[in-house]
């Protein structure tokens, strides 16, 4: 999957990083850190229209499924499987993150303003993913976007601040230039672009990441893509109109 989505994006030439724990898999294990069970991709906000127009009209529609940031706080790229909704409601079909790196203000009352759109982009995920309703989705997922545009127009322009837009975006603001040209790392029989300053970013957010955590802390990721199943069936309902 990921050969695939890197595939598209290098021929796009689109710039993209791994990003959270795949980081810390290249650097750490050379590869998947072996608990875990999911690759993070992440690319500049500015580039996601790009994205997605190239990874919608470049994947294999047959073989996988582009989930737009429509109800989630980000795209994803998820394998079809024979029983595509049973194994999304079940959690089961694999998926890659595409985390989304937006501009963060570096003003007090702005980061307030802009850290409060946030979570409510966040929380109506949460809510509208418990819901678990078809037309709950397709009714209240223009509030996902409402809060993004909240955010962004609270961004002062000259700001060199990001984050990643997740529930851990507050561990995430950086400098974009600690980001910078890509370091090629090796990730199982592939290299894999990863931020420039990978070491002091990871160092921020996890502590001394090259010492594994105890066996009982050893979990894959703890997240699904959120309504997959409800905008699957929205999306293909919307793909088979005249």
């Amino acid at each position: 999957m990921y050969k695939d989505v890197a595939s598209v994006l290098d021929s796009e030439n689109i710039c993209y990083y791994l990003a959270y724990g795949s980081v810390i898999g290249a650097v750490r294990h050379k590869g998947f850190i072996p608990w875990d069970d999911d690759i993070d991709i992440a690319v500049m906000e500015e580039d996601l229209d790009r994205v997605n127009s190239a990874l919608e009209k470049n994947l294999d529609k047959k073989r996988y499924y582009y989930q737009r940031r429509l109800v989630d706080s980000h795209p994803h790229v998820i394998l079809k499987t024979k029983n595509m909704i049973e194994d999304l409601n079940e959690k089961k079909a694999p998926f890659i993150d595409i985390f989304v790196i937006a501009k963060y203000p570096s003003t007090w009352l702005r980061k307030k303003f802009y850290n409060t759109a946030t979570w409510g982009e966040l929380i109506t995920s949460n809510i509208l993913n418990r819901i678990n309703s078809i037309s709950c989705v397709k009714l209240f997922s223009w509030s996902e976007g409402f809060f993004t545009k909240i955010r962004k127009m609270i961004v002062n322009e000259d700001s060199e601040l990001t984050t990643i837009i997740d529930y851990y975006f507050k561990r995430c603001i950086f400098e974009k230039t600690d980001y910078g040209k890509p370091v090629w790392a090796s990730f199982e029989d592939v290299s894999v672009p990863i931020p420039q300053k990978y070491d002091s970013m990871l160092t921020h957010i996890y502590g001394d990441y090259m010492v594994p955590p105890n066996d009982e802390d050893r979990t894959g990721a703890s997240g699904y893509p959120c309504c997959a199943a409800q905008q699957y069936v929205l999306d293909m309902e919307h793909d088979t109109k005249p």
